[in-house]
């Protein structure tokens, strides 16, 4: 057994590297058959991080159906396991993909502040400034302002830190988003933040 834990610990510690390297086909397949060890291992700790990993990599590869249901499962069992840090990851990336699927921003703005809140609660900060930043876009594509959550941004990283962020990251994105609605110019989709969660260590 011990054998056979290491076997999918590498594995999927093997996605994560080839996932880094944009060969996400190789990744995907690495990280099912580490799902499939943790399962039969019943280490579902284990287990919950490498769904994540799946339908992460799923969503990547723009199969948007195909990432919910992992994504789904791994946020459910890391709430049955207490496990705030793997479940705000897959919350806050499950809002991402409903919201890449069409989902409206009032049916997901929800979901997208109660992923704040837990963030809050995990001390995630990461986590945090990236839930902040896709509940601010979902109130801009929903008609209202972003300017509350912009003020909490602002609060928590300083002004100065966050006007000097660098142009591809979510909080600017949605400085710019912000921008161009109060120019009333419309909402670009490039805009929207797509940055995954820090990946987690496996155990």
């Amino acid at each position: 057994m011990g054998d056979r834990r290491k076997v999918g610990l590498i594995l999927n510690n093997l996605g994560t590297a080839l996932e880094a390297l944009g060969r996400l086909e190789e990744a995907r397949g690495h990280y099912q058959e580490a799902v499939t060890i943790a399962r039969e291992l019943g280490q579902r700790s284990s287990w919950s991080l490498r769904l994540s990993n799946l339908g992460l990599v799923c969503g990547l590869l723009g199969e948007v159906e195909a990432a919910l249901a992992p994504l789904e499962t791994a946020a459910a069992t890391t709430r049955e396991l207490a496990d705030p840090l793997l479940e705000v990851a897959a919350e806050l990336e499950l809002v991402r993909l409903l919201r890449r699927r069409g989902s409206s921003p009032h049916e997901l703005l929800p979901r997208a502040r109660a992923v704040v809140r837990l963030a809050t609660m995990a001390g995630a900060r990461v986590d945090w400034v990236e839930a902040h930043c896709e509940l601010g876009h979902l109130l801009l594509a929903g008609g209202m302002p972003a300017s509350p959550v912009l003020a909490e941004l602002r609060a928590a990283l300083g002004a100065e830190t966050l006007a000097a962020l660098p142009e591809e990251s979510a909080p600017a994105r949605l400085l710019r988003a912000q921008s161009a609605s109060e120019r009333g110019a419309p909402l670009i989709a490039g805009e929207c933040p797509e940055d995954l969660p820090e990946r987690l260590r496996d155990r």
